[in-house]
C-alpha cells in the first residue's frame, strides 16, 4: 500500500483547488482540523509521529475537500463520508478503471457517467431524529447520468428529507481521473493502476470484515 505524507496531500489539494502559495498554511490547518476529528480513520498521526495517508485515505480527503468547497462544516463532512464510504468507494474504483480492464459488470453502470448525489441535511440535528435514521445514513446516492434527472425532479415520492429539491452533485469520473493525474505528478509511484489496485484492496478488506454486506 502506497502512502503520502501530510505535505504531499497538502500539495495535491493545493493543485486541485488552485490555492495560492502564500495561503498554503491555511490549507494545511484545514487538513489538520480533519485529523483532529479522527478523519481519515486510518491515518496514523500524533505527537512526534508524522501523518501517513494510504491511498484510500488520500481519496477520502480529496472528496472531503470537495464538500469543503461546497461550504459544509468539517464535522458534517466527516459524518457524511464516514457513513457512506462503502457505497462511494466502488463507484470511485469503477470511474477510475478503463472499461477494457473491468471484470464483470453492473447493469446500472453501463459506463463512467456517475455522480454522487449528496443530501447534507445540515439542520438534521434540529429535527430531533437520530443520525441512525436510514434515510440520513444513506445521504450519498451513486447515480448514473440516466438516473440523475429523475432523482432530482421526482417529487412524487414522500421523503423525510429534502434531497429531491436540495442536493450537492459531484461528477465522480471527472474528479477521480483529474485527481489521479495530479497524484502521479506529486508522487511518482501513485500511477493510475497502482491507485486502483490500492483502492480495490481496501474494498476487499472491507468485504472481508463485513461478509454480509
Amino acid at each position: 500500500m502506497r502512502t503520502m505524507s501530510l505535505g504531499q496531500v497538502e500539495a495535491t489539494l493545493a493543485i486541485i483547488h488552485d490555492i495560492a502559495s502564500d495561503r498554503r498554511s491555511a490549507l494545511q490547518a484545514r487538513i489538520k482540523n480533519f485529523l483532529k476529528l479522527g478523519f481519515p480513520a486510518d491515518v496514523a498521526a500524533g505527537r512526534g509521529k508524522a501523518a501517513a495517508f494510504d491511498t484510500e485515505s488520500v481519496m477520502q480527503m480529496i472528496f472531503a475537500f470537495e464538500l469543503v468547497q461546497c461550504g459544509l462544516p468539517p464535522s458534517t463532512i466527516v459524518s457524511i463520508i464516514s457513513a457512506n464510504w462503502r457505497n462511494m468507494l466502488p463507484a470511485i474504483i469503477f470511474a477510475g478503471t478503463p472499461s477494457q480492464h473491468r471484470t464483470g459488470g453492473d447493469e446500472r453502470w453501463p459506463d463512467q457517467k456517475l455522480f454522487f448525489c449528496i443530501a447534507p441535511e445540515a439542520l438534521h440535528e434540529l429535527t430531533g431524529k437520530s443520525d441512525d435514521v436510514a434515510v440520513y445514513r444513506g445521504s450519498v446516492e451513486v447515480l448514473h447520468l440516466t438516473e440523475l434527472q429523475g432523482r432530482l425532479y421526482d417529487s412524487s415520492e414522500e421523503r423525510p428529507v429534502g434531497s429531491f429539491a436540495r442536493s450537492i452533485v459531484l461528477n465522480v469520473p471527472f474528479k477521480v481521473l483529474s485527481a489521479m493525474l495530479i497524484l502521479k505528478g506529486v508522487k511518482h509511484d501513485m500511477a493510475y493502476a497502482s491507485i486502483i489496485d490500492d483502492l480495490n484492496n481496501a474494498l476487499q478488506r472491507y468485504y472481508d470484515q463485513h461478509p454480509q454486506t
